[in-house]
Formats: structure tokens, C-alpha cells, sequence
């Protein structure tokens, strides 16, 4: 049903869509009714209607026994999507906070000089050669040295369009950053992506003062 399946996707579990929907239905309910129309155990109805209350679908008749009331979509589901995107930037500043402390933590664990030098990445495809192509610019250092032996088709790498913010952006972070980049190219490679590259950094440089 389309509604159920947009009702989880909003975050409802599954007896508070049922509720939910049961109050709709019904326009003004008591729990032991809702209870008897839907298969929510009667253990479990009030917990589901408190949640629905709390997010501001339903409004709650304090009498004895309580009745229920669906408010306003409009109003009910601006409520919900407020309440959803508080939770949702709370979330996400958790996980902000968590990814600079275990980038910290880590970095402190890994050897300065491991005893194995040399580790080779490999990748087939050439969707694949671009994102390690652009994470390598991302985490040079000091040096980063390229061979480039064919040039692809423009189509196939479309660097300009698809691929430019995730790749020629990150080369010219690497240079403002220091980075010497080194390349061993044939007359294969298409000048225009350097000529394109040389403006991007040109423009920048302008427009940061």
C-alpha cells in the first residue's frame, strides 16, 4: 500500500502506521478499539500512540478513557519533517565528532616509516582508475608522479564534465597545497585537459584576490 510504504519511509514503525491510519479512519478513537481493528498487542497500543502523539500526528483527549484525533495532514506532517531534520542534523554532528576523533585516534597508530615501502593499488575500468586517481591527489603529501600512456576517449573519461569536481578540483588542491606533480606523458594525452586545468587554476587565483 503507497501510503504504508511513504509513512516508513517518514519513520514510522509499523504499529504506529497502523495506529495512525486506524485513527484516520475512524476520526476519533479509543486505544481499546484501535487495539481490536489492528494487530497491535494491547501491550503495546498506548506506547504507539504516545510516540504518534509525541511526533505530532495525533492529539490526545485527556479523559477516561483517552480518545485520540488525527491533526492536520499540513500541520501534522511539518511538525514530523521538523522534528525528523533536528534529529537528522543532531545525527549527523555525532557522526562529524566521531570521524575527527577516529581519524585522531588512527592516525596515531599508524607507523611513520612502515617497514614495507612499496604498496601498489590497482584498479580496472576507467570509473575506477578516476576515483583512485583523484583520492591519490586528495592524499598527496609533497610529490605525486603520473604516467599517462593513452589518452581515452573524451566520452569515456569526461573529465571535463562529470569527473571535474572530483578530480581536476582535487589536482588543483594539491598544487595550492604545495604538491610538486610529476608526469611522464606520450603524444597520445589530449593537451586540451592541461590547457582546461591551467585556466581553472588562472581563474581561481583571480578570483581569490
Amino acid at each position: 500500500m503507497e501510503v504504508k510504504r511513504l509513512l516508513k519511509e517518514l519513520g514510522l514503525s509499523n504499529y504506529e502506521i497502523e495506529a495512525y491510519l486506524k485513527v484516520v479512519e475512524l476520526g476519533i478513537a479509543e486505544a481499546d478499539t484501535i487495539c481490536k481493528e489492528t494487530k497491535i498487542p494491547f501491550g503495546r497500543v498506548y506506547q504507539e500512540l504516545n510516540s504518534l502523539a509525541a511526533k505530532g500526528l495525533i492529539e490526545v483527549q485527556n479523559t477516561r478513557p483517552k480518545r485520540y484525533t488525527a491533526r492536520k495532514p499540513r500541520l501534522a506532517f511539518k511538525t514530523l519533517l521538523q522534528q525528523r531534520r533536528e534529529n537528522m542534523e543532531k545525527q549527523l554532528q555525532k557522526t562529524i565528532e566521531a570521524a575527527s576523533q577516529i581519524e585522531e585516534i588512527i592516525s596515531k597508530k599508524i607507523p611513520t616509516a612502515p617497514k614495507e615501502r612499496t604498496f601498489w593499488t590497482t584498479t580496472v575500468g576507467i570509473e575506477e582508475a578516476a576515483e583512485m586517481l583523484r583520492s591519490n591527489f586528495e592524499e598527496a603529501e609533497k610529490e605525486i608522479c603520473i604516467i599517462l600512456q593513452h589518452a581515452y576517449p573524451q566520452e569515456e573519461c569526461n573529465f571535463k564534465k562529470g569527473n571535474e569536481p572530483s578530480i581536476l578540483n582535487e589536482v588543483i588542491k594539491a598544487t595550492e597545497r604545495g604538491v610538486k606533480i610529476k608526469a611522464l606523458l606520450n603524444e597520445e594525452f589530449i593537451i586540451s585537459q592541461m590547457k582546461y586545468m591551467h585556466e581553472r587554476t588562472w581563474n581561481n587565483r583571480k578570483n581569490n584576490g
